[in-house]
């Protein structure tokens, strides 16, 4: 499955530990696809690569995400 459209919006970073005492943190990015069912998909980043990648982005670039 892909999902491809525009970026509308890019939450901020939320980070935390966990009952193990380990840090985790994650970013989630709204994307506006250009079909009618399903129209806005959010997309989270759980990784520092994938919060790297989001830190590239911003509004309205497009883009295409493979799952």
């Amino acid at each position: 499955m892909t999902i491809t459209g525009e970026v509308t919006k890019i939450f901020d970073i939320q980070e935390g530990i966990t009952k193990m005492g380990a840090k985790w943190a994650k970013q989630d990015v709204l994307i506006t696809q250009n079909n009618d069912y399903n129209a806005e998909v959010i997309v989270t980043g759980i990784n520092e690569k994938a919060i790297k990648g989001i830190a590239n982005l911003s509004l309205g670039s497009k883009v295409s995400i493979a799952c």
